[in-house]
Order: C-alpha cells, then sequence, then structure tokens
C-alpha cells in the first residue's frame, strides 16, 4: 500500500506539472494574441455562432466608436446596425465561407468607407464556433480616389474654354483671308491671351504634381522674408499703378530669415499678393507685413477688395475652386494658386489660413518656421 501511494503521488505530481505547463502555454498564446491583437491597423471583431460578440481589439473600437471590453457579449447587429454587415456576416456563418465587401459608415460613424473581410471560425469537418470579420479602413483611398476623378474633370474643364475660343478665333480668321488688318490683330492678341492662360495652366498642374510627389519641397536654408516681400512688391507694383491701387509694405528693420528656399517662399508671397491686387477693386489698396513673435514669423497680406464668403473660406485652397468663377476667369486666374500656396507652406512646414479682413476684403496669414543661426542662407 506505501508503494502504491508513492506511485500515486508521483502521477499526481506529473498530472499537475503538466497541466500547468498547458497552463502557462495556453496564458502564453493569449499574451501574444492579444499583443497581435493590439498591434493591428485592422479590426477585427470575433462572434460566436449566435453573432454575439466575443472578442474586439482596440482599432475595432476606434473604427466602430465603441468600447472593446465593454461590448463582449452584445449582438453584432447592435454594435453595427448596418443591413450590409448583417447580411455579410450571415452569409459567412451559414456558408461557412469567407465573404468580403466594401460598407460605407454613415453618420453618426463618422463617414468611413470600411472593406470588411467576414471568414468562419472552424474547420469544414469542426463544430462552428462563430465567426471573424476584419475591418480595413480605405476611407483615405477612396477619398484620394475621388481628387483624382474630380482634378481629371476640372482640368478637362478648364483646358476645354481656351481651347474653344483658339479654336473659334483660328477657323475664323483663316475662313476669311479678306479681314481687316485690325480685325486680324485683335483675333490673335485674343488667341495669345488664351495660350498664356494654357501655358500657366499647365505649369501650375505639373508645379502641384511636383508638390503632392515631394519632388519640389525645396532646398534647406536660411531666407531673409523681407527681401522676397520687397522683391515680390517690387514685381506686382506696375499692375497695382495700373489698376490704382495702393500696394504697401510694413517691415522689421532687420532682416528675418525662415527655414527653406528662396524659390518657394517667393512663390507663395508672389500667389498672395497677385491675388490681392487682381481682386481689389480700383482706389482700393494691398497691405504687405511681417512680424516675429517667439517661434515663428509670420507674414501677411491684407486687402479692402472684394473679400472671401464665410462658407468658401475653408474651400478656397482646394485646387480650381472659385469664390466668384466669371471674375476669376476674368482676372486669368486657373483656380490652382491658393492650392499651390498651401502645399508650398506645407512643404516649409508652415501653416497658412484666411480670414475676414475689418476693412471687408480678405486677410491671408502665413506662419513659418524660424532659421536655425547655423543653417546656411539660401
Amino acid at each position: 500500500r506505501g508503494l502504491g501511494d508513492v506511485y500515486k503521488r508521483q502521477a499526481f505530481n506529473r498530472m499537475a506539472g503538466q497541466l500547468q505547463e498547458r497552463v502557462d502555454t495556453i496564458s502564453r498564446d493569449r499574451a501574444e494574441l492579444r499583443a497581435i491583437l493590439r498591434s493591428m491597423e485592422e479590426g477585427v471583431v470575433a462572434v460566436d455562432r449566435d453573432a454575439r460578440i466575443v472578442l474586439m481589439n482596440d482599432a475595432a473600437g476606434r473604427i466602430l466608436d465603441r468600447e472593446p471590453t465593454a461590448v463582449v457579449g452584445e449582438a453584432m447587429h447592435e454594435v453595427l446596425p448596418l443591413a450590409e454587415a448583417e447580411e455579410l456576416l450571415a452569409r459567412a456563418i451559414e456558408q461557412r465561407e469567407p465573404h468580403e465587401r466594401e460598407i460605407r459608415l454613415p453618420a453618426p460613424l463618422r463617414e468611413q468607407c470600411l472593406q470588411v473581410h467576414a471568414a468562419p471560425l472552424g474547420g469544414a469537418n469542426d463544430p462552428l464556433q462563430g465567426a471573424v470579420l476584419v475591418f480595413h479602413d480605405i476611407s483615405e483611398l477612396r477619398h484620394l480616389e475621388n481628387v483624382r476623378r474630380e482634378f481629371v474633370a476640372n482640368v478637362s474643364h478648364e483646358l476645354k474654354t481656351p481651347l474653344a475660343a483658339i479654336r473659334g478665333f483660328t477657323e475664323t480668321i483663316l475662313e476669311d483671308p479678306e479681314m481687316e488688318p485690325g480685325t486680324r490683330r485683335r483675333f490673335l492678341e485674343r488667341v495669345r491671351k488664351q495660350v498664356l492662360r494654357l501655358a500657366a495652366m499647365v505649369d501650375e498642374v505639373l508645379m502641384l504634381s511636383r508638390l503632392e510627389s515631394d519632388a519640389a519641397a525645396g532646398t534647406p536654408g536660411r531666407t531673409d522674408v523681407c527681401e522676397s516681400v520687397r522683391d515680390v512688391v517690387q514685381a506686382q507694383l506696375p499692375l497695382a499703378s495700373e489698376r490704382e491701387i495702393d500696394l504697401r509694405i510694413h517691415l522689421p528693420d532687420e532682416a528675418v530669415f525662415v527655414a527653406g528656399d528662396a524659390e518657394g517662399l517667393r512663390r507663395i508671397l508672389a500667389n498672395l499678393v497677385d491675388n490681392a491686387v487682381k481682386y481689389t477693386s480700383g482706389g482700393g489698396w494691398v497691405e504687405v507685413r511681417v512680424r516675429e513673435t517667439e517661434d515663428a514669423v509670420v507674414a501677411e497680406v491684407e486687402d479692402n477688395g472684394i473679400g472671401i464668403p464665410e462658407e468658401a473660406r475653408d474651400r478656397v485652397f482646394e485646387r480650381f475652386f472659385r469664390v466668384d468663377p466669371g471674375r476669376s476667369r476674368a482676372a486669368g486666374g486657373t483656380g490652382l494658386g491658393l492650392s499651390i500656396v498651401k502645399h508650398l507652406v506645407a512643404a516649409l512646414d508652415g501653416e497658412v489660413e484666411v480670414q475676414a479682413s475689418p476693412s471687408g476684403g480678405s486677410l491671408f496669414r502665413v506662419r513659418l518656421r524660424r532659421a536655425p543661426e547655423s543653417v546656411t542662407e539660401s
């Protein structure tokens, strides 16, 4: 009997050791699974055979705007009340095959576009345990696709008008060999004007393309903002004088340097000042100011022109957006200038904003980083 008790104790000890090893293995596997699920960008939700949630990772909680631990035990259709999601999950469970589809989350779930993959839990010959849903947020991808389609449509529309004008003028000239020299010259001047507009548009489209591909971020260096302002204002003086607009500047007594290349900064200022002059009526004024703050340099372009309605201020930096399309085309604008400004400012790691001027016009404010003393002048 004593020897039997010894064997039993040894057997129990071995069983206890094996059980502890299995518990340790399960705990380790569970910890690894949780770590993997936490690190995933895709949302993962596991449900049982009754479509009740048994697991949700942090990414799924962010996508569905729910607390992962709080929804355990809830029905999936209560967490995601969309017919498309219910149908997808039901097909995966009933047919025991993976299925996927694209689902759009409406407000108040923050207008997202999701690629959802549903797969059954359990092999073909094993009892069905439930299903797993994987959510991949493709909102940004769809947004970029929409931007590309809109850009192509807008470019086509913008090119069509000057091309139609050029075609009409040239055909008229060719069909009337006896046309008066003065009339012919006026037609050719209009053709030239449309060609210049096309050339400007192509240049700006190429500039935007380079900026969006980070190919034109500029050369690091120190650029004197005051010098750039003087150069830009000097170049705009003839147009301002022709329109009887008072173009003035207010600059610090000493040079003010920002981090970035001079060409990019001049293009930013040139577009803002050019817009201010073109959209200010004769006898008005445009003012360019530069000031320093503790951590930045601020350049402002203010006018008392036609202004920008409040509802349009968030869109003025979009490509081809015009507050007044008829006046913009008459002024020779392409609708790309402010979009280029936005990209150039971003390339300089700065910020740009627009607000109403107390004078009734507009105030554009560009905030740029100060240049470290150790960086060479651009």
